[in-house]
C-alpha cells in the first residue's frame, strides 16, 4: 500500500508540474497573440 501511495504521490507532482508548463505556455501565445509591445522576457 505503501507503494501505491508513493507512486500516487509521484504522479500528483508530475502533474502539477505539466499543468503549470501548459499553463505558461498557453498565457505566453495569448500574450503573443495580443501584441503588448516589446516584451522583455519574450523567447524571441
Amino acid at each position: 500500500m505503501k507503494n501505491v501511495l508513493s507512486l500516487l504521490a509521484l504522479w500528483g507532482k508530475a502533474f502539477v508540474v505539466f499543468a503549470a508548463v501548459v499553463f505558461v505556455i498557453a498565457t505566453v501565445q495569448q500574450l503573443d497573440e495580443i501584441d503588448v509591445g516589446p516584451v522583455v522576457w519574450s523567447p524571441r
